[in-house]
């Protein structure tokens, strides 16, 4: 979008959700500070030298989840809105419809453009695990909201977001 503003064309950024995608809010960004703050906690804990001594109290998720979602607001702001407006590019709030391949409605209101880019993002995938519908199971994005620790977790998938929760939530 900046590439092209810069460029002189039209742009506008449409967004139904919270402004700045998966990476800054459900995505890297929240995951690495909390894995930042896990890994300095076990540091701390595992500390081989007796003569620089550490402590690690208890941890106080809701604080770290407080932490994490203040720097999340602060990239949202500087790293989304403050850049379009520098740019130059509104951003749209509201949900986008086809109605034909020339024309965007978004929230009924009608956006043409000679070209589109559609960015949709992407949400955790659930898996069809017989009786999961029953549980008060978490997703990656949900599990970093916790205020409190779990007594116990168990990690459904062993990609980067399975291995990045498994690892924060055991330290």
């Amino acid at each position: 979008a900046c590439f092209l503003a810069e460029g002189g064309a039209r742009v506008v950024l449409i967004e139904r959700g919270v402004l700045g995608g998966t990476c800054v809010n459900v995505g890297c960004v929240p995951s690495k500070t909390l894995l930042a703050a896990a890994h300095t906690r076990h540091a701390a804990l595992t500390n081989p030298f007796p003569g620089a001594p550490t402590s690690a109290d208890t941890v106080d998720l809701g604080a770290l989840v407080q932490q994490k979602d203040e720097l999340v607001r602060m990239l949202r702001q500087t790293k989304y809105a403050d850049i379009a407006a520098a740019y130059g590019f509104d951003i749209l709030p509201g949900a986008a419809t086809f109605t034909d391949p020339a024309t965007l409605l978004v929230d009924g209101r009608p956006v043409r453009a000679k070209s589109y880019l559609v960015a949709t993002g992407a949400e955790p995938h659930v898996p069809a695990i017989p009786g999961l519908e029953q549980v008060d199971y978490l997703t990656s994005t949900t599990a970093m909201d916790l205020t409190t620790l779990p007594a116990s977790l168990v990690v459904i998938g062993g990609g980067f977001v399975g291995l990045e929760q498994a690892q924060l939530f055991a330290r």
